[in-house]
């Protein structure tokens, strides 16, 4: 027997077993051969809650499959998937999606993510967001986040229409509430252990002297809490204030979803940002990738676009 047939043969074998452990009908647990652009296959396990609302959880085939041949029973890795599964979608969980329809219960948990596009497309495309360059800001909801722990759903397009509001109105709202509950910050990563506190690199502060780095290092934009702080640079005022301070346009490397670098473009080579930017992406996992292009700020046309190598 070929390695891949074992394999798919293993896939069908797990998607039988979790079925049956969940009670669910076995289209609702499918299997996702991955994609150029992201190659990790995934068992999909749907939910479908009372009000239509669907939930999916993601499970990487290739992850239990090695559990699997390193001596895990298949029965014993669909327990474990039901346990996440279960974690996953507590009480509180299920009555935040329950009210999915109640826009004035749930409108101060909209945020706005930024992901890469390509490897999303499929996923996002019937979800409220807005395409730039090769990103998508896309609003999510959280359903839960702790400090050990962040899940959000995608905002669908068609939820949007049972509130009565515009996708625009909705994307502006979740903008306002990322900016609030995520306040932008830039940092200096060489200082520390990478733990900062509340006030320092509030750039944002016009009352703060703040000064950049306008020297080929750059500058690390996120968030107070270093979680999808890329989107950072996609808040109102943010890029705008950023050329004030370096009193120059800007070279972007968003080197995760993360955080962004920020480098001045009268200092910076072009070359040697995307040279960076390229070996960053290689080492990093598939989804913490948020582009492959640098960007570039226009101060004068208050304009982020991603730059056409030569």
């Amino acid at each position: 027997m070929t390695k891949e047939k074992e394999y798919m043969e293993f896939v069908e074998a797990v998607r039988l077993e979790v079925a049956k452990l969940l009670k669910l009908p076995l289209e609702c647990v499918r299997f996702q051969k991955g994609t150029k652009e992201d190659k990790r296959d995934r068992i999909l396990i749907e939910t479908i809650y009372e009000n239509g609302l669907r939930g999916v959880m993601r499970v990487e085939a290739a992850g239990l499959f090695l559990l699997y041949k390193r001596g895990t029973s298949i029965k014993k890795l669909a327990e474990e998937i039901k346990k996440d599964r279960e974690e996953k979608c507590d009480e509180k969980t299920l009555e935040i999606l329950q009210l999915m329809e109640d826009y004035e219960k749930l409108k101060e948990r909209l945020i706005v993510r930024a992901i890469r596009y390509e490897s999303n497309s499929a996923q996002i495309e019937n979800s409220v967001h807005i395409k730039q360059g090769d990103i998508a800001l896309v609003v999510y909801l959280i359903i839960r986040e702790t400090e050990f722990d962040f899940l959000s759903a995608k905002v669908q397009k068609e939820t949007v229409k049972k509130w009565n509001l515009s996708e625009k109105e909705i994307f502006n709202e979740a903008m306002v509430n990322t900016y609030v509950l995520y306040p932008p910050r830039i940092y200096d990563f060489l200082k520390g252990n990478g733990k900062f506190d509340y006030k320092e690199g509030a750039f944002m502060n016009l009352l703060e002297n703040v000064s950049l780095e306008k020297g080929i290092r750059g500058n690390c934009l996120t968030n107070v809490k270093q979680l999808n702080g890329a989107t950072v640079l996609f808040y109102p005022g943010v890029a705008e204030r950023i050329a004030t301070l370096l009193e120059d346009d800007f070279y972007v490397a968003f080197t995760s979803i993360h955080e962004a670098m920020i480098h001045s473009a009268c200092s910076a080579r072009l070359a040697i940002i995307q040279e960076s930017l390229q070996s960053v992406n290689e080492i990093n996992d598939e989804a913490e990738i948020l582009s492959y292009n640098v960007y570039y700020y226009s101060r004068r046309e208050k304009k982020l676009v991603p730059v056409e190598l030569p």
